[in-house]
């Protein structure tokens, strides 16, 4: 291996070294990535002459069997084995460890390595750093690594490279190496990843023209990277950081398949422009999201046809790589953009072609040497988007008729391929692709809708929305950027910003908008124009495909007590009566890997069971499980109809046989809303709130149910069947068998959805109630009922289509089980806030969520409502397993989602509550697995052992919300909501609003009584900014006076009468009215306490800094305030410390990205230490921490924000500074210590308290944008856990103390001997609730 300085002007030269002898050996997989071993500055050795040499003398010519691979180790690679420590195995060494084996009881064989080289770069605890490299396997000589050989007897059956991932995969080391004399081959199989494999036959290696070959040997597994280099050039960080890259092609794949589908739409644009219209202009008014589709699956079809020729999957004789692959296809438009570049736009005969090779897959063929099965699917059906043929809409293909194909340029079709096949300059290779991997460039395209431009336009932003430039032109200049921030999501800044504003004509926006101009709009978009548009539901939430290292662990997790309940030896029918399904299944990237795994459980079930017979020919076991399990075990639905094509083809890709036809699963994967649908009770009750059953509705319903179950399950037998005419008519008659009792339910979803209020809803129910009884007595027509029912799922008013899914309906096999419902589901639902759900929804969606699911809050995130949709459609026993956002044990998504669960027979077994996403998305998510019922004894939490898993998501306490806490009450308030501007006198009020400190000044000269009802006035931005909280504003305050009271000061009610008066007569409640000249909601309680003190501790309500002042009890504070009714250290300590921080973090809400402090949620509820208020060490480390503090922000004439944005500053290094670290630390420690927590001694670290979101402006122009990081010197998320979980217990203790001691004061009241009663006196009149009572009352 040899080193090189890094230049970046060198960088494609030295990608080009490592390509060379990559595309050489061909790699099988991922195993290792040219820019790695470029970011890791690691090259092959040139002067390779010697080591080929001593090569060569291993190997004379005429010897029939080759050396002992460790000779090959130690004479031409270097490696040190006479140390006899580093290589476990070898004779006279350290033995193998037992670790290092993995028995296979089932079987009765054990597998164990030849040989194990330890890790040098080991570090404990790490799971990127295992404690052994390598496992080599030797083989007898000439040994296929891929043939599993003759079949023995209780002997896995299994090839050479199957039993080493195995073996690596339990083990936990990554790397292996097969050696069978003539081959040596480096096998890469992470845990919970895909494998890869990468060979270097020995003949090749002994050439002159392999020395490129051996030198890249020697780099990769010589002496250096195993036992001598940098960590950064050691073998398994480069693996490691090849996955790293391989994500970041996908990236940018993703991307240009993205500007591939461009190019085919203006390909077709121009063809329907050749044909005057008649291609395009109808289908566009009446059907865009047709031709949408047509080009989207056109996209799909290439890329599986790519992924396809290079896994070997499709012929590979002359005439098929000649006359039809899409490989030879783009060598051939290379060349011809070579010979004939200016020609290219006006040459066709491309895309006819490609049409003919879409047939080709579809319809199968057979003519002497072209051997390809019918592989059907409606992906490549030519009926299926006919404009692509150039057919019209309606009637199907006839076999041998002419075609006048669309004219699409030979040129647009080169670019197409372009976008395809070449990155970074470079061929790509779909052969070093996942499955998941080639989804997550499928989702790339989805989300758009096909439009016409009204005027000229222009895309902008990394969301590629198109704006019209007429519109942006005409508005205000001072408002475009509001303009363009809030129609795209862009803001400009600096000289574009500028620009923008200044702009006369449309050249001059589409100048101003060059850096954030869309790639899919090289240049404006003239007036009727096609396009591409990004939906709604795109822009709000964009997409992460779930790389496989995430859905892995989530299905094993998720299987993993379903099959221990099924006992050490299930047989082969058990796991394949197991019905696993994704609610939300995108790409399909969580089937594929529910396909793997089970496909392993029923290999290893015919292993103990014996093997089925009926297994074909042509196909290894291993395929023909994954092909049984995805046709009987899994089950998909989405509502975006194109995801479902995408997770049919990526359960093709994933179970593609060479000679067969595409696994069947239309009736599996379904389109369809997942949260939206009834159960079998409510469509017989014609109700969402199921009651009495209408007869005839059910028997309709139990017939069709019985007769689509019956037909179904045909489908499933017929597994093993290529005869896909008979498993689509089974499928066509199934669903006809529903079309009535589906028509009902639907009906009953659009009764919901077409009413503003549950009033409406039900009188539109009622009526249609009656409307479906004429038709089930057969004196009525279905036909207006399919009409409002089109409403719903093909609105022509513009709402949003529902796509109702009514579960129980379209799986009946499901459902009808003894134990009915699935066994297990999995998935990566969305994420939607409120304000996006509602955006992004129909009318009456969250209305629905909130029916649908009972006890649960508007507020809650939409994944909430996945968890409770999933959680009520398993079977007793069922497991979900579900990445959700990272507040899914928080607030109302928790009591939505988890806290139902919990207390309704849920029982979470295993949780990660953080884990960041894989790649470039900067995104924190949570990863769940529930069991409906008990569970399993065996609870994991952050991968530790725990007896018990909460709704929070912690290992002890409660589901519930904290108790608000008696012992707290009347401490905490907000300050007073004064409703009127005129009260107050400010000279910072830019609107006006307010009265000037002058004019103030002059009514206290004038009439020293003035001051009586002036006080200061002190909220959020006096305790943040100033050092002394000092008060710049001051406000009039009568109290509760009445008015003829406060007319006792003129001077000061005229002011009120001009300002605040006026605004008064004009608000809704009536006191507001009644009482202009008080405050709207003035705090008599708070006012009272403060009365009676000299001061009192207080903060902002929101502030990115929770931080107490300590301050005169003679003011008036904002409602924008927050006042704690003590003033004494002990106080301060407790609130002001990280426990107290965390809880208020926690229980808060949150007003964009700031914490809000709720007194309610924040400190009713939160359990002081016992005897707090009379530490002595609480009192003497708040005050010592608040007198340093005081101070210090007066040396530095700093207030609390600007001293906390350098307290959390990881590059503040002042003295200063520092010490008040020092302090709060201890402070901190006093108050665990107060608690009885002293086994807590938790660090502080500089961390981020969340993650920012990639930038735009760096993605597209790849500088850095500079954007500050929300650093915070705090405790690490698992102690800040720690203590929240602790709190919640001792919060439940408290407050079961609290009720019991109510009880028992009233169990003594009872007791106590009544009174006898006497004569009763006159009562004296009530006092108007609303008039309190007069008098010259001051404020306090």
């Amino acid at each position: 291996m040899s080193a090189k300085p890094h230049n970046k002007s060198s960088s494609d030269y030295e990608l080009r070294i490592h390509r060379d002898w990559l595309n050489t050996l061909q790699p099988v997989g991922l195993v290792v990535s040219a820019p790695a071993l470029v970011a890791a500055q690691v090259f092959p050795d040139r002067n390779i002459t010697a080591k080929q040499q001593t090569l060569r003398s291993l190997f004379p010519p005429l010897s029939p069997t080759p050396p002992d691979l460790l000779t090959v180790l130690r004479e031409v690679l270097g490696w040190p084995i006479d140390d006899g420590t580093l290589v476990g195995g070898r004779s006279g060494g350290p033995p193998v460890p037992p670790e290092l084996s993995v028995p296979l009881p089932e079987f009765g064989e054990t597998l164990r390595p030849s040989y194990a080289v330890q890790n040098l770069y080991y570090q404990p605890g790490d799971a990127d750093s295992p404690a052994w490299a390598l496992l080599i396997q030797t083989l007898l000589p000439r040994t296929s690594f891929d043939d599993p050989g003759a079949e023995e007897s209780r002997r896995w059956h299994a090839s050479p490279q199957v039993r080493l991932e195995r073996l690596l995969r339990e083990t936990g080391v990554p790397a292996g190496i097969l050696w069978n004399g003539v081959a040596l081959r480096l096998v890469y199989a992470p845990r919970g990843e895909s494998s890869g494999h990468l060979t270097w036959p020995l003949s090749a290696l002994l050439e002159v023209g392999g020395r490129s070959l051996l030198s890249a040997l020697d780099m990769l597994l010589g002496s250096g990277p195993l036992f001598s280099a940098p960590h950064r050039q050691s073998l398994l960080h480069i693996l490691r950081e090849s996955r790293k890259y391989q994500n970041v092609v996908s990236t940018k794949l993703a991307a240009q398949v993205l500007e591939a589908l461009n190019e085919l739409l203006r390909g077709f644009e121009s063809a329907s422009a050749a044909r005057h219209g008649a291609l395009l202009d109808s289908l566009i008014r009446e059907e865009p999201e047709h031709v949408y589709g047509g080009l989207l699956a056109s996209l799909l079809r290439i890329v599986f046809i790519l992924y396809a020729e290079e896994r070997g999957l499709l012929p590979t004789d002359e005439v098929y790589v000649r006359g039809y692959s899409l490989t030879g296809l783009f060598d051939k438009l290379r060349q011809d953009d070579g010979r004939f570049p200016d020609t290219m736009e006006q040459r066709y005969g491309a895309w006819t072609r490609l049409c003919v090779l879409f047939r080709l897959i579809f319809d199968g063929a057979k003519h002497n040497t072209l051997q390809l099965p019918a592989r059907k699917g409606h992906l490549f059906d030519p009926d299926g988007w006919p404009f692509l043929e150039g057919r019209p809409r309606s009637g199907a293909r006839q076999v041998g008729v002419r075609l006048d194909v669309p004219k699409v340029s030979d040129a647009a079709v080169y670019r197409v391929l372009q976008k395809l096949l070449i990155l970074d300059g470079d061929r790509l290779s779909y052969r070093a692709l996942d499955v998941e991997q080639i989804g997550s460039v499928y989702e790339s395209m989805m989300g758009f809708t096909l439009e016409r431009a009204s005027d000229l336009s222009l895309g902008v932003g990394g969301k590629h929305v198109v704006i019209s430039l007429d519109a942006l032109l005409v508005a205000k200049a001072s408002e475009r950027n509001k303009w363009l921030k809030e129609q795209a999501d862009v803001e400009l800044s600096g000289k574009a910003a500028t620009a923008l504003r200044d702009a006369t004509t449309h050249d001059d926006l589409v100048a101003a908008l060059e850096r954030r101009r869309s790639p899919l709009t090289k240049q404006p978009i003239p007036k009727g124009g096609l396009y591409l548009q990004p939906t709604d539901e795109r822009r709000r939430s964009g997409s992460h495909y779930t790389p496989r290292e995430l859905t892995g662990p989530i299905v094993r997790k998720t299987l993993a007590p379903l099959l221990s309940a099924l006992g050490p030896s299930p047989t082969p029918q058990q796991i394949l009566d197991l019905k696993i399904c994704d609610p939300a299944m995108g790409s399909g990237a969580f089937l594929v890997e529910a396909c793997r795994q089970l496909a392993e459980q029923l290999l290893s079930a015919w292993e103990h069971h014996g093997r089925p017979d009926n297994k074909p020919d042509d196909e290894d076991w291993t395929l023909f499980a994954q092909r049984l399990v995805a046709q009987q075990c899994l089950y998909g639905v989405d509502k975006n109809p194109f995801a479902v094509d995408l997770g049919k083809l990526s359960l093709w890709l994933a179970t593609l046989a060479r000679l067969h036809s595409f696994a069947f699963v239309d009736h599996a994967l379904r389109h369809g809303d997942s949260l939206v649908g009834l159960s079998r009770e409510q469509v017989a009750s014609f109700h969402w709130q199921p009651s009495q059953q209408i007869p005839l509705l059910r028997t309709c319903l139990d017939r069709a149910l019985s007769d689509a179950e019956s037909l179904r399950k045909q489908i499933q037998a017929l597994a093993n069947s290529d005869d896909d005419a008979h498993k689509i008519q089974l499928h066509q008659q199934a669903s006809a068998a529903l079309d009535e009792v589906r028509l009902y339910a639907d009906c009953v979803v659009g009764c919901f959805f077409g009413g503003h209020n549950d009033k409406q809803r039900k009188l539109l129910r009622k009526d249609w109630e009656s409307k479906v009884a004429e038709c089930l007595a057969g004196r009525g027509s279905l036909q207006a009922l399919r009409d409002f029912v089109t409403e719903l799922r093909e609105p022509s008013t513009g709402q949003r289509p529902v796509p109702a899914f009514h579960w129980q309906l379209e799986f009946p096999e499901v459902f009808s089980r003894l134990n009915p419902g699935f066994d297990a589901f999995v998935g990566n639902p969305p994420f939607a806030g409120k304000n996006n759900l509602i955006g992004g929804s129909r009318p009456g969606y969250v209305d629905w969520l909130k029916e649908l699911h009972k006890d649960s809050h508007g507020n809650a995130d939409l994944v909430a409502h996945f968890f409770r949709r999933t959680f009520h459609l398993l079977r007793q026993s069922g497991t979900l397993g579900l990445i959700a956002t990272n507040t899914i044990a928080q607030g109302d998504t928790r009591s939505t989602g988890l806290r139902y669960l919990c207390q309704n027979g849920g029982t979470i077994y295993d949780a990660t509550r953080r884990y960041k996403w894989p790649g470039h998305a900067a995104v924190i998510v949570s990863m769940v697995h529930v069991q409906k019922g008990r569970g399993p004894e065996a609870k994991f939490l952050d991968g530790r052992p725990v007896p018990l898993i909460t709704a929070f998501l912690f290992h002890v306490g409660q589901n519930n919300d904290p108790a608000a806490l008696v012992s707290n009450r009347g401490l905490c308030f907000l300050g007073t909501n004064v409703v009127g501007e005129g009260f107050k006198f400010d000279d910072t009020d830019l609107k006006k609003q307010t009265w000037p400190i002058a004019l103030m000044n002059k009514l206290i000269k004038d009439d020293s009584r003035n001051q009586e009802r002036i006080f200061p006035f002190i909220g959020g931005e006096e305790l943040n900014d100033s050092p002394t909280q000092s008060p710049h504003r001051y406000i009039i305050d009568f109290g509760e006076m009445s008015e003829e009271e406060a007319w006792q000061w003129p001077s000061l009610m005229k002011l009120l009468e001009d300002k605040v008066h006026p605004k008064r007569m004009k608000e809704n409640r009536e006191a507001y009215r009644k009482f202009w000249w008080r405050h709207g909601e003035r705090r008599v309680e708070l006012y009272g306490k403060l009365s009676k003190m000299d001061a009192v501790f207080a903060c902002s309500q929101t502030s990115k800094h929770r931080t107490l002042v300590r301050i005169s009890a003679r003011m008036v504070f904002s409602t924008k305030a927050v006042i704690f009714a003590f003033s004494a250290w002990h106080g301060f300590a407790v609130l002001h410390s990280r426990l107290h921080e965390a809880w208020a973090l926690f229980f808060g809400s949150s007003l964009e990205d700031r914490p809000v402090y709720t007194p309610s949620d924040c400190f009713e509820t939160f359990p002081f230490p016992v005897g707090w208020e009379s530490d002595p060490q609480l009192e003497a480390v708040g005050r010592e921490y608040y007198d340093y503090r005081a101070q210090l922000m007066v040396r530095n004439d700093e207030g609390l924000t600007a001293t906390y944005n350098r307290f959390h500053d990881c590059c503040e290094a002042d003295p200063e500074i520092g010490k008040l670290r020092t302090l709060h630390d201890a402070m901190d420690r006093a108050v665990l210590a107060a608690y009885g927590w002293t086994d807590l001694q938790p660090q502080c670290e500089f961390l981020l308290d969340y993650e920012d979101e990639d930038s735009e402006d760096e993605a597209e122009s790849g500088r850095p944008r500079k954007r500050k990081k929300p650093w915070r010197y705090r405790w690490p998320d698992e102690v800040r856990d720690e203590v929240l979980a602790r709190l919640l217990a001792l919060n439940s203790e408290r407050a079961q103390q609290e009720r019991e001691q109510q009880m028992a004061a009233a169990f003594l009241e009872d007791t106590k001997p009544k009174p006898e009663k006497k004569a009763s006196r006159s009562k004296k009149p009530a006092k108007n609730p609303e008039e309190p009572s007069g008098g010259q009352g001051s404020l306090f």
